[in-house]
């Protein structure tokens, strides 16, 4: 039985006219779980990218060593902790931004050193004698890569995924989700690895890492992702592709909602890239100057959990536009059966009294 979310592979969003606003194994062994039987080969011959086992001694090197002891508590992020851009552009796709949720409820080994925080559990570092002498002996424990490695690769608690795929087009995750399927594994989903519960891992899984996903909205290329909706002339759409035609029906629902352009966004896209592709459009004095609503956060996807969580944005007008699944207008995505499909409304009704959109 397949267990997968669908994947949104990419999303149009609406945009506002800125105008408008008024404000004990070894630890190069793969992590526990399903997965060993499985021919990895098969997959990696459909895909544009082989398959990469877990291996537990990179992700040791590429997700928990570059913290120093001061870095795994958010008490001393303020000082200069690890950027999780560095993080999710690592090759092996397992970071997180937060190291510990690599275990069950962002805890495990860290939790069993400090009970009431598990952040503040500090790994082997050359500062270790600093702290001990500021602080005491023992008053924060010290775990070694030894017992961090081991407890990824054996504990019951461990949630690192059995291999990654890195998709780099709607086809590569058809095929990896059908591969699943046919396999009995579950699926996890994941870009930045932002989330805070460890939502985007998930133990034994087929983890799907979509940064390497096809961008559009980007801060070098702003027009190919951003489109000022000229209803009234549909020639400019006529090149009979689809991807044209699904820009026209989302610029339709657009105008309807009042709105005078779209966002075209991958599914791997974060909230940094789309935000500096809208200024760079705004810095075109040509263009008409416009706003979207977002996440704060940079490294946040734009049509991943930001959305599925329902889009909380109130520092950027969400009281007065809603939250972000209120923009979207299209979604093309991956069914957990691997069909890929778009969709979205193609009628509505007008809004009445205090609704704030069109009726779909």
């Amino acid at each position: 039985m397949l267990i997968s979310p669908p994947v949104a592979t990419r999303v149009l969003l609406s945009l506002l006219a800125a105008s408008a606003l008024i404000n004990g194994q070894p630890t190069t062994a793969a992590a526990s779980g399903s997965g060993s039987n499985v021919d990895w080969s098969a997959l990696s011959s459909e895909l544009s990218t082989p398959v990469q086992i877990t291996d537990v001694s990179l992700w040791l090197d590429q997700c928990v060593k570059p913290f120093d002891a001061a870095s795994l508590n958010p008490l001393y992020w303020s000082l200069g902790g690890v950027s999780n851009y560095d993080l999710f552009e690592q090759s092996s796709g397992l970071c997180m931004q937060t190291t510990s949720c690599a275990f069950t409820h962002c805890a495990g080994i860290f939790k069993t050193y400090f009970p009431f925080n598990p952040f503040a559990a500090y790994y082997q570092s050359s500062e270790s004698e600093m702290y001990s002498a500021m602080y005491g002996p023992g008053t924060y424990p010290v775990l070694t890569d030894e017992e961090i490695a081991q407890a990824a690769a054996t504990s019951e608690d461990s949630q690192l995924p059995a291999a990654v795929v890195h998709p780099e087009h709607p086809g590569d995750i058809s095929a990896a989700v059908r591969f699943a399927a046919a396999n009995g594994l579950k699926v996890a989903v994941k870009t930045s690895g932002h989330n805070w519960n460890g939502s985007s891992t998930r133990k034994g899984s087929l983890l799907l890492n979509l940064s390497k996903l096809r961008k559009f909205a980007l801060p070098e290329t702003p027009s190919e992702g951003i489109v000022v909706c000229d209803i009234g002339n549909d020639a400019v759409f006529s090149a009979s592709t689809v991807v044209s035609s699904s820009i026209l029906d989302a610029c339709k629902l657009a105008v309807a909602r009042g709105k005078p352009a779209v966002m075209r966004a991958g599914g791997g896209q974060i909230v940094d890239e789309g935000l500096r592709a809208l200024e760079e459009w705004n810095n075109d004095f040509s263009n008409i100057p416009l706003h979207g609503m977002t996440g704060s956060a940079g490294t946040v996807s734009l049509a991943g959990g930001w959305l599925a969580s329902g889009g909380l944005g109130g520092s950027l007008g969400m009281r007065m536009y809603g939250i972000g699944v209120d923009q979207v207008l299209h979604v093309e995505m991956v069914l957990p059966d691997g069909r890929f499909v778009r969709f979205g409304p193609s009628a509505w009704t007008p809004a009445e009294g205090n609704q704030l959109y069109p009726q779909t």
